[in-house]
């Protein structure tokens, strides 16, 4: 059986409902979304005695890390901010409690140990330490019901309609009635004084199950986008449902970077120190599929389809060029 203190993240799944079909819904997206973050960054140059991923998803989830030299090796470390801030309510120590590395209260400006955070306000002692944990928490419970709900809908539309009856034996002779139809037949012969006492309601009808279903979707993809946002990637949902200029594109890629520029550097701030600190050298900056997607991003939409536009006529020009010299 896996205990808390051998796993420090296993306890954030609690914070989700005891149902067990949204637990395990939530689990999913939670971890998909995860994933996603943890592609943002690369750490390059670590130990072989450091585990990245590790690093990187603590960074993610809690808001802090560090590289704690144990028994003359680094090794990456989960512990808490300690004892009395300094002039700036930033930490002094880094309290450790690691079954197989050890334990300590360690100064934070000794050479044994460098503490990454996430951001500047996971620094602070007065805030609380939380990484992107509460983004991608909130992120995967919006989708988490949105996704039960359209399974909900797509269930709830199997009922059309809803009989009524008066007594028990106009209840099973109903039931009878449903049952042909299940089983396909063509005609059912029913008495008048049944049919005049039976009531049909409907429930649901396609047109409003297609509306239904089509606002949730546009709702998953808002929350997609805004998630998106907040790690410094475009998304193609467009709220104004018309052509967007391609200034309004460029501004939206600039803000998208201010996302990330505390976090990115913050991160290169504590690799240099720890590279000062243990005569290393590693380096922690985006990930180079990262950078690929902001090159697309940050290419106007007018250029893309000049450059299409001019590839085509070249083709065209080479092609007139070659049927003259048949001729």
């Amino acid at each position: 059986m896996v205990t808390s203190y051998l796993n420090p993240f296993i306890d954030l799944y609690s914070k989700a409902t005891s149902s067990p079909d949204y637990s395990v819904t939530y689990r999913g997206i939670f971890n998909e979304l995860l994933n996603k973050c943890i592609n943002i960054f690369e750490v390059k140059g670590l130990p072989e005695t450091v585990n990245s991923r590790y690093f990187l998803t603590s960074l993610i989830l809690t808001g802090d890390c560090a590289l704690w030299k144990c028994k003359g090796e680094w090794v990456a470390v989960k512990g808490t901010r300690g004892a009395e801030p300094d002039g700036y309510y930033l930490p002094t120590e880094y309290v450790i409690a690691n079954p197989v590395f050890g334990s300590g209260n360690i100064k934070v400006n000794s050479d044994e140990i460098e503490v990454f955070f996430w951001s500047s306000t996971d620094e602070l002692m007065y805030t609380a330490s939380s990484g992107m944990y509460p983004l991608i928490d909130r992120t995967a419970r919006v989708l988490t019901d949105i996704h039960i709900s359209i399974i909900c809908a797509l269930k709830n539309s199997r009922v059309t309609n809803i009989f009524t009856a008066t007594t028990n034996s106009e209840k099973e002779a109903l039931n009878r009635l449903i049952t042909d139809m299940k089983l396909g037949k063509d005609s059912y012969v029913a008495l008048q004084q049944l049919t005049s006492k039976m009531q049909v309601n409907p429930v649901i009808t396609n047109t409003d199950l297609y509306r239904l279903i089509q606002e949730f979707v546009e709702l998953e993809q808002f929350t997609l986008a805004q998630f998106y946002h907040s790690i410094a990637v475009n998304s193609n949902y467009n709220l104004k449902r018309a052509q967007i200029n391609n200034e309004e594109i460029m501004t939206n890629s600039y803000i998208l970077v201010v996302n990330l520029f505390d976090t990115e550097q913050q991160l290169k701030q504590k690799a240099e120190q720890f590279n000062f600190k243990s005569g290393l050298n590693i380096s922690i900056d985006y990930s180079e599929a990262w950078k690929k997607l902001q090159e697309m991003e940050e290419q106007p939409v007018g250029e893309e389809n000049d450059k299409q536009k001019g590839g085509e006529e070249d083709e065209q020009e080479e092609k007139d060029d070659s049927e003259n010299d048949v001729q």
